[in-house]
């Protein structure tokens, strides 16, 4: 469909040209005969005027009126080239009648300019049409050329003709090569919206957004006002939750000064925003860095909050992403996220730290896309939170493999330092030849955290009084203030004695009775619970230990042993979608666990997808090498 609507768009722009060129060659024409007139006493002038002049006036009758009555592409086509062609051609015959019987050398060298000057002209008016340049090009000068070879016979003719046939093929040339611009030009531009059109569908702001976006990724020298009003709403901080406390600094390098307004433009971005994945409370962040400084910097950092923001809506109001994992809610961000910005093949790139906090449990999932490390700050002691899976940053080409989930287990009072690179790039002063001395010690940032004792604002004064920061900087902070002492009411309590009791005495149907009696959310001790689990399992009711489990996952999100024993329960159950689902979850957080990767090719072989039991088995094979 592309195809053809460029092929469409540049008939019109071919139409346009003609509209234009018809009127040039009428005077070109109106010249040479006026020439002719006044220099020589030509036999037949007025037949020909007669007959050009009328082919004329119906190319203009055509192009200006009857081309709108026909809507058939191929046939409009037909008809402009046929129409370009005959009065071409008409004048192309009338050249060598009227030369052969003019005397003077400097007449006959003026009327082979015109036939030069006019064909030079046209290369530009035909070239968005494919072939008819070369075809109206020979049957314009084609009838003048074999005059000048076979007629003529002159030395100085034949030189001129041999000119002739190099411009010609230059020009046809030229315009070939001006045409397949022109077409891959607007292909380009069509398969560019086409990726843009799966972002914005969501909302018509963001659709606004992104077109702003395309605007200025065009534009040399962008509005920089407008784009840091657009980053505006979407780099904030709009997550908030009584056992979480997040601060957010970002400082861009580039700052200017818009109507007295001071403003500040990079590509640096910090994102929070509260969500609820499967009933429980998360913080979801992001901060990040754009490739480039300044306004390609905003660009990328304007992508990727719009996008974001979708991924944000999306996940609210579509109950299949509430119902996700957060491992499985993380991956698919993320993939999102790459998908958009590898269609700008590589001239947009992001390093970016994206997770997702339990505020509950303080369990923390996370992605590093070639980003620097998160700062982990426990007793004002600071270390990097370090992942043995190294991602390139989003928007790189060629990059394939699976997702891996990070996780860390966060206790009352810790603080999650979040940083650009700008909080390493620090210039100390200058050589004595000038150069800068840069900072290169990565670990430096560690002792300025533990100084600041986890405050962003203190800890940005404290990188300042090192020296020069030279890039865009980003912070953010998430301390975990602990979870509420909520312990399991006391008739619950004493019901899931009871059933742990009965389950170890094998009176199993009276226990079911009684965990199905228990609302489960009133369950806020794991240890209990955990106990029930592996009676349910030793005496075979796999389904209720699968259920048990989903909910003590969320009680204990770090006990990876228990989500894959309920993959193992859910799969002896028969139930091999929940069995594919908590499986996953092990393969992302643990992906060269083989017990679970034999698991799943087992679980995936019952679904009937042989293709990814064998991906799997694969798997397990190359962890055996």
């Amino acid at each position: 469909m592309n195809e053809n609507l460029v092929k469409s768009i540049l008939q019109n722009h071919y139409l346009s040209n003609i509209k234009l060129a018809i009127f040039g060659l009428t005077a070109a024409m109106s010249l040479y005969f006026g020439m002719l007139y006044l220099m020589a006493d030509l036999e037949y002038m007025y037949v020909w005027i007669t007959i050009i002049f009328s082919e004329l006036a119906i190319g203009v009758a055509f192009a200006f009126y009857f081309e709108k009555f026909f809507t058939k592409y191929l046939t409009r086509q037909l008809l402009i080239d046929f129409l370009v062609c005959t009065i071409l051609g008409t004048i192309g015959l009338n050249f060598p009648f009227f030369l052969s019987k003019l005397q003077d050398p400097g007449l006959r060298l003026t009327i082979f300019a015109l036939i030069l000057g006019v064909i030079g002209a046209a290369a530009f008016t035909f070239s968005v049409n494919r072939y008819i340049f070369a075809v109206s090009a020979t049957l314009w000068i084609g009838p003048t050329w074999i005059y000048m070879v076979f007629y003529e016979s002159s030395i100085p003719m034949l030189i001129l003709a041999v000119m002739a046939v190099v411009y010609i093929l230059v020009l046809i040339f030229l315009s070939y090569q001006d045409y397949q611009r022109q077409y891959n030009l607007i292909q380009t531009q069509f398969n560019l919206n086409d990726e843009k059109e799966r972002v914005i569908e969501s909302s018509q702001k963001l659709e606004m957004i992104l077109a702003e976006v395309r605007k200025l990724k065009t534009q040399q020298d962008g509005d920089y006002y407008l784009t840091s009003l657009l980053l505006q709403p979407l780099s904030a901080n709009l997550a908030q939750h009584s056992l979480v406390k997040i601060e957010s600094v970002l400082e861009q390098k580039k700052r200017f000064q818009f109507r007295h307004h001071e403003r500040e433009l990079g590509g640096d971005i910090n994102i929070a925003h509260n969500l609820n994945l499967r009933g429980r409370d998360c913080i979801i962040f992001l901060n990040a860095d754009a490739m480039g400084k300044s306004m390609q910097g905003a660009g990328g950092a304007l992508v990727l909050g719009a996008v974001f923001q979708s991924i944000i809506e999306r996940s609210r109001y579509s109950r299949l992403y509430k119902n996700m994992y957060p491992e499985r809610w993380l991956k698919n961000a993320f993939i999102d996220l790459h998908t958009v910005f590898e269609s700008f093949d590589g001239s947009m790139l992001v390093s970016l730290v994206l997770g997702v906090l339990d505020t509950e449990s303080g369990f923390l999932y996370y992605i590093n896309a070639e980003h620097p490390h998160p700062i982990l700050l426990r007793d004002n002691r600071a270390e990097f939170l370090t992942d043995e899976f190294y991602y390139r940053k989003i928007g790189t080409t060629g990059v394939d493999g699976a997702i891996h989930i990070a996780t860390y287990h966060l206790k009352p009072d810790d603080i999650l330092i979040l940083g650009s690179d700008g909080r390493d790039d620090i210039a100390f002063g200058e050589t004595e030849t000038g150069a800068r001395i840069i900072n290169e010690d990565e670990t430096r940032i560690l002792t300025l955290a533990e100084k600041s004792k986890g405050n962003l604002q203190e800890l940005v004064k404290l990188i300042k009084k090192e020296g020069e920061i030279t890039d865009d900087l980003s912070l953010m902070s998430l301390k975990f203030l602990g979870p509420e002492k909520n312990l399991t009411e006391p008739g619950v309590e004493n019901l899931l004695t009871q059933a742990l009791q009965l389950l170890q005495n094998e009176e199993i149907h009276e226990a079911l009775k009684i965990l199905d009696s228990i609302e489960i959310a009133r369950v806020k001790t794991p240890s209990r619970l955990k106990r029930i689990i592996q009676q349910l399992i030793m005496r075979g009711q796999n389904k209720k230990a699968g259920q048990l489990i989903e909910y003590y996952s969320s009680l204990a999100p770090g006990d990876h042993q228990a989500i894959f024993a309920g993959s193992v329960c859910y799969f002896r159950a028969g139930d091999y979608e929940k069995a594919a689902d908590l499986g996953e979850r092990v393969r992302m957080r643990l992906p060269a666990f083989e017990d679970n990767l034999k698991h799943l090719s087992d679980v995936y072989l019952r679904m009937g997808d042989s293709v990814r039991a064998d991906k799997l088995k694969a798997a397990v094979k190359a962890l055996s090498i």
